[in-house]
């Protein structure tokens, strides 16, 4: 049983959490009507009438299959999605979810590497290293892979990072770019009295300079870095925290990310989460790690969060 229903019945299926096409909710066929029920907001829509006789429903990727005595009916659902009503405060993730920030960082690294005479890396590369912070970019870089489980001297890691953070402060906002629709969006929620804050892996220092270059400082009325608390996502605690400096419950608020660390983050806070499917979460399915919802574009945030 589910939310009150048997998934058993051959006329009751359940979509998957994080598909962007009914994900998490629960379609049901009774009296002849196909409906959709949200268990966030309990509630049951209609989507079609005059169904006869059918024998079961099945969801496959963004379609619903009715097989019916009279005939099999497809019905479409890949324009349904989850609305979150009664927000306050929507969180974003910074580099991959607002910004492409590649370009600089690659830069930066790799004038680091020439300066301890290390071999530089393209900047598809170094695309697929970003994500986790400068910690880990540069132990990347320093071992030319995205898995940093082998060891490193940590004299020359320290002396690394060093380098690469003085790079890039020089360097933070020279070909760093917003996504697509990005100010549009801010813009829109910002008119409409939403507040909007930055949770960030990236060290504090540079979110202002880039912001302030980018022009959407005053979009947000709060933002942290990986090095503002003792710990960062995927632990809960920088959501807890923004959640409590703006006095907004975690029910009233939203997270927005592009890598599985914003979506455990999240889910670990108990806070309803969309994971966008561009930015840097190497090559992987954002949906694979259950975010509430899948977006394709900054803009849908306007029709989803209202």
């Amino acid at each position: 049983m589910s939310h009150g229903f048997d998934l058993s019945s051959p006329l009751v299926c359940e979509g998957i959490v994080g598909d962007g096409c009914g994900g998490g909710r629960i379609f049901f066929v009774k009296d002849d009507t196909l409906f959709v029920h949200d268990p966030l907001t309990s509630s049951d829509t209609l989507l079609l009438k005059g169904i006869s006789n059918a024998k079961t429903l099945q969801k496959k990727a963004c379609r619903l299959y009715l097989e019916c005595e009279d005939g099999d009916i497809v019905f479409d659902i890949s324009l349904l999605k989850r609305v979150f009503s009664d927000k306050k405060l929507i969180i974003y993730d910074f580099d991959g979810t607002l910004i492409d920030s590649v370009p600089d960082l690659a830069l930066a690294l790799n004038l680091m590497l020439k300066d301890i005479s290390c071999s530089t890396y393209e900047e598809d590369t170094i695309r697929t290293w970003v994500g986790n912070g400068a910690q880990t970019l540069v132990k990347r870089a320093l071992l030319g892979s995205v898995d940093t489980d082998r060891d490193i001297d940590s004299e020359l890691f320290e002396k690394a990072l060093e380098i690469f953070l003085k790079h890039y402060e020089k360097n933070a906002c020279v070909a760093t770019t917003i996504y697509p629709d990005v100010k549009e969006t801010l813009e829109s929620f910002y008119k409409d009295g939403y507040k909007q804050a930055i949770v960030t892996n990236k060290p504090y220092k540079f979110i202002q300079p880039i912001l302030k270059g980018l022009e959407i400082e005053h979009y947000f009325e709060y933002y942290i870095g990986g090095d503002s608390l003792e710990l960062k996502k995927p632990s809960p605690e920088p959501l807890y925290h923004v959640c409590k400096k703006l006095d907004i419950d975690v029910a009233k608020s939203i997270m927005v990310g592009d890598s599985k660390n914003d979506i455990i983050s999240a889910n670990s806070a108990k806070m309803d989460v969309v994971g966008v499917s561009y930015g840097y979460n190497y090559g992987e399915d954002i949906g694979v790690h259950k975010p509430s919802i899948v977006i394709d574009g900054i803009k849908e945030l306007v029709d989803i969060v209202v």
